[in-house]
């Protein structure tokens, strides 16, 4: 049968937006990239397809629908604003911006925003370092609604700022905003940014919350300040709580939900691994570190009950998920031995190859097993960074505080349906 140009193009159309990264941590929402695999780098490297200028900032990534967003902050006569910026991802030109007034005060770090935005039916939202909440049309960038958690719903900043990506759920969208009154998580409607409903009394953390099923019921895995939680997403209602208070309240890496385990990874505190239960049952202890298995800003990955994690002190870590029992350390090999080190990790389809992007924009392509680890490639391919990247298409879509870029890598992108 023969068939029009249309329908190819149709074709490839609905290619490239199933594997789109549209918000945190991809498609499937675990650091998984659905690609059919990936070749080594060839030996003269990788060079980007397109580069453009932007300003400072820790804002991750975001593809979605033939366009690129991130948040940077910029300067004129003295004055910063925090700015949301599209791009076409063929050619990367700037499509629009849209920017807002900022007064950082005394937060730390304060090179600029930090969330990356979430992109959902023809709508972005992001979460500015110092609480502000906004809503873009994704094609034009109009501004649709606007609020200052801050001024507007008495929130409270963490140390370190707004951090955590927004989550679209089932018709909500959910911040982690420390509003006054018991609102360490808040949900809101994405159609008005009207305030639904706010849940739990431990401050804002860093993270986002994690849909996972306990006897056949959805209820959000969420790490606060002071606990590890199960909420009910329809009303916020606590299910279930574990005390587990962490230093400077930094709760940041994601939870990762397998085997029935919650698990969650510290930076001064170490790791914590909880058996849940049904019906709402008490979870119990399965196992803790103190010193060891000290997670950052990296959400572990897991395969087939062997799980992943970037240790503050030696790098990725290897280690049985029921047990914690480290199986491999690679000390400091796909990351600089830093204070605070950093790299973003991502599965290749389902195979056992790694994509990492480390603070220095080393891209490096690895193979992570149960029974040990091997680089396949390495290349540089922007400045530092601790931005999480995007991964749509055939590219990986990376940022420093200067430039954003995209580069074509050699992978066998999964069709879908």
């Amino acid at each position: 049968m023969c068939r029009s140009p249309y329908f190819f193009l149709l074709i490839v159309l609905k290619l490239a937006q199933g594997n789109d990264w549209a918000s945190w941590r991809g498609p499937t929402g675990d650091g998984i990239w659905p690609t059919e695999g990936i070749e080594p780098f060839p030996e003269q490297g990788l060079e980007p397809s397109w580069r453009v200028s932007i300003g400072p900032g820790y804002s991750g990534v975001a593809v979605a629908e033939g366009r690129v967003y991130t948040m940077d902050l910029q300067e004129k006569n003295g004055q910063k604003q925090e700015r949301l910026v599209c791009f076409d991802t063929e050619s990367g030109k700037q499509l629009w911006w849209s920017a807002y007034d900022v007064n950082y005060g005394d937060l730390s770090y304060a090179k600029g925003p930090r969330s990356m935005p979430t992109v959902h039916k023809g709508r972005v939202y992001t979460l500015g370092a110092v609480g502000h909440l906004a809503c873009h049309d994704a094609k034009t960038g109009k501004q649709i609604w606007f609020v200052d958690s801050i001024r507007d719903w008495m929130a409270k900043r963490p140390t370190w700022g707004y951090s955590a990506a927004l989550r679209l759920w089932e018709g909500k969208l959910y911040a982690p905003l420390g509003l006054e009154n018991g609102g360490t998580l808040a949900a809101i409607d994405p159609q008005t940014g009207q305030k639904l409903w706010q849940s739990g009394g431990d401050g804002a953390g860093y993270g986002w919350p994690v849909p996972i099923k306990i006897g056949g019921e959805t209820q959000f895995l969420y790490w606060s300040p002071k606990k590890i939680l199960g909420l009910d997403p329809t009303n916020g209602d606590i299910l279930w709580s574990h005390p587990y208070k962490v230093k400077y309240g930094v709760s940041i890496a994601t939870p990762i939900f397998h085997q029935g385990i919650a698990y969650v990874a510290g930076y001064w505190h170490g790791s914590r691994a909880l058996k849940l239960g049904a019906n709402n049952n008490p979870p119990k202890l399965l196992w803790e570190t103190e010193d060891t298995l000290c997670g950052l800003m990296a959400q572990p990955l897991y395969r087939g009950g062997t799980a992943y994690l970037m240790d503050r002190r030696t790098g990725v870590n290897a280690f049985d998920f029921k047990t914690g029992k480290i199986l491999w350390t690679a000390n400091n090999h796909y990351e600089p031995k830093d204070r605070n080190p950093q790299a973003t990790l991502v599965w290749v389809g389902n195979t056992e190859k790694v994509l990492l992007l480390n603070s220095l924009g080393e891209l490096i392509l690895a193979e992570f097993r149960p029974d040990g680890h091997r680089e396949l490639s390495r290349v540089q391919i922007v400045g530092k960074t601790w931005a999480h990247p995007a991964y749509a298409g055939d590219s990986i879509f990376a940022r420093s505080d200067r430039e954003l870029v995209r580069v074509r890598l050699p992978v066998h992108m999964t069709q879908k349906n």
